[in-house]
């Protein structure tokens, strides 16, 4: 009976403890780990989500840039901070969803030693094609694939990418055979594909968008149901009759395991106020990036569980590396 009691009181000091501390927060600045290097949509995602938890917590909100490891590195280091809701994950698709399947003794779970705040933002792939394959429609890439195993190329920024499991994702859902040409990053894939030594290739839009404009390269379809503003003559995948071939790289916010619930809920509010404007809904869009406004963290956690699932279980069985 004591020893019950004991405990009881314990827990209830602990409790009480981590109420206090979250009714002064945030009491400092914060940072937010973004696990990619400065420049890019990653990046870009990280900053706005900085700004706009400064804007709604009066607290300056830091960047940092951990780079390395496929992102693996950044996420870490957020798993091993203290869970007082002062260090902060940009979490995305590489990290949190195929990492976990295929890198050898990866340090965290993501499912286990990350607590999901909020989903932010969802980037559907683009896959492009070079002009002068002749291939305008997935329709014609299908028929041209399967007449001609082998013979179509399609580039990614690395094994183990996003842009190389979308191909996969491809090859298996519509029965093509073709070769998959990893790089050392998207820049060098889209400077051959526009150089004609590659066909294909899956990428963020913001990595293609300058090069569809200025007609180098050729969208075939965007891989999600709706189709993107800022390509709005691009079919997508349900419309080219493969609504399965579908790819989306997301990012959202996550803090180390054993962060206090009201602080979450803090962070979760405040995320979701500050994406809420429009200026920074119209400066996505420009880039082919969808704001996700609804959600919480229950519904983010199971759409983790769901994307670690699918796309961690596709690198495995292609046997896709971490680069």
């Amino acid at each position: 009976m004591r020893l019950a009691a004991f405990v009881l009181v314990c827990a209830l000091q602990l409790a009480l403890a981590g109420f206090g501390h979250a009714q002064n927060y945030p009491a400092k600045n914060i940072r937010i780990v973004v696990p990619y290097p400065a420049g890019g949509p990653t990046d870009l995602v990280g900053r706005t989500v900085a700004e706009a938890l400064t804007k709604e917590l009066k607290r300056t909100v830091v960047v940092e840039n951990k780079a390395g490891a496929g992102g693996t590195i950044g996420s870490d280091t957020v798993v091993k901070s203290a869970p007082d809701g002062y260090t902060l994950l940009l979490g995305l698709m590489g990290p949190m969803s195929i990492a976990p399947k295929i890198a050898p003794n990866l340090p965290y779970d993501p499912l286990k030693d990350l607590v999901p705040i909020r989903l932010v933002a969802i980037m559907p792939e683009v896959l492009v094609a070079r002009p002068t394959l002749g291939l305008q429609t997935l329709a014609q890439v299908v028929a041209f694939g399967k007449a001609n195993p082998g013979k179509l190329t399609i580039a990614s920024a690395g094994s183990g990418s996003l842009p190389h499991l979308a191909a996969e994702l491809l090859k298996r859902e519509t029965g093509i055979d073709a070769l998959h040409v990893p790089y050392r990053g998207a820049a060098p894939a889209v400077n051959d594909l526009v150089g004609g030594q590659v066909d294909l290739m899956f990428a963020d839009g913001p990595v293609v968008l300058p090069q569809i404009v200025g007609k180098l390269l050729l969208p075939v379809l965007v891989a999600t149901d709706k189709r993107l503003p800022v390509l709005p003559d691009v079919p997508t995948s349900r419309e080219a009759g493969f609504p399965t071939v579908r790819s989306e790289n997301w990012y959202g916010v996550l803090a180390p395991k054993g962060t206090p619930r009201t602080i979450v809920e803090v962070l979760d509010r405040a995320v979701a106020a500050g994406i809420a404007e429009p200026r920074i809904e119209e400066s996505f869009s420009k880039l082919g990036v969808d704001i996700v406004r609804e959600g919480t963290p229950e519904t983010f956690s199971a759409f983790l569980a769901a994307q670690l699932e699918k796309w961690g279980d596709l690198a495995r069985d292609v046997g896709a590396k971490v680069e």
